[in-house]
């Protein structure tokens, strides 16, 4: 698979999944699973964790962090972004 298909494939998932998100959860509960997401680097649990945005951010953090394992570098990074482009702030 080349590397367009592979970004083109985690974008799919993503897109579906916040789909999902916007059906699912308020509008309060999408912007803290955008903070999660921004520290995903960091304590992304501890901002998730007892609410129901922890499924998601789960999911996210993980698909996030095969695409840094398997698409050249800042293909993940725009991936992120993408996300958080989509949830409010």
């Amino acid at each position: 698979m080349s590397d367009l298909d592979q970004f083109q494939h985690f974008a799919l998932g993503i897109d579906a999944l916040l789909s999902r998100v916007e059906q699912q959860l308020s509008e309060r509960e999408q912007a803290r699973l955008r903070v999660a997401i921004e520290l995903r680097d960091d304590d992304w649990e501890e901002i998730a964790r007892g609410t129901g945005v922890m499924p998601y951010a789960e999911r996210l953090v993980a698909l996030l962090r095969d695409a840094e394992a398997e698409l050249p570098p800042g293909d993940a990074e725009r991936l992120a972004d993408r996300i958080i482009e989509r949830l409010p702030g």
